[in-house]
């Protein structure tokens, strides 16, 4: 009995300290702004939330009209990120181009040329898509990427393959973390 009531503990310990934040309706019925993506809005209906997205990547919700509009009126970014950043020394550079909302890079080396198109969802962070051509073999793969920009100039990345990409010459499990500054 004892064993058992110590996996009981760590199981419970575990739960409680993985949990992630779970949004609770201020008010019974209502549209409030999503912290975390401002592409999106939690509904709340007779206290029950539903998450709900904008009808456009362009678009994001206002609170002072309860409406998703084409860019954001009361948030801004926090960081400009457009520059060249060295990956690897003499081997791969990255040039970030910031424009309003949107977020583009490249970064070529004679073997592989990377191409990011994404936009901020909220102050710092940034999601979008990245295609990886591998010279040699033409092979191309789509990964997921989302970038957090944590000061002037410098950023995190994490990429992971898209549920549709292939593989090429990736190494399971297929994702990768980056921090890198200017």
């Amino acid at each position: 009995m004892i064993q058992f009531t110590g996996i009981v503990a760590v199981i419970l310990f575990n739960f409680l300290t993985n949990t992630v934040a779970v949004f609770i309706c201020p008010q019974v019925n209502g549209t409030f702004v999503n912290r975390d993506d401002y592409r999106s809005f939690y509904q709340c209906i007779n206290g029950i939330n539903m998450l709900k997205y904008c009808p456009s990547a362009t678009q994001y919700y206002s609170t002072g009209n309860a409406t998703c509009q084409e860019g954001p009126a009361e948030w801004n970014y926090v960081y400009d990120l457009t520059g060249i950043y060295t990956v690897t020394a003499n081997v791969e550079y990255r040039h970030v181009y910031q424009r309003d909302y949107d977020v583009y890079w490249t970064s070529d080396t004679p073997t592989v040329a990377n191409t990011f198109i994404g936009r901020h969802i909220n102050e710092t962070h940034i999601v979008g898509i990245q295609t990886r051509l591998v010279r040699l073999t033409g092979c191309t793969s789509v990964l997921n990427a989302r970038m957090v920009a944590t000061g002037s100039k410098s950023f995190c990345q994490h990429t992971s393959l898209a549920v549709f990409g292939r593989a090429c010459d990736l190494v399971a499990p297929y994702s990768s973390d980056l921090c890198i500054s200017q």
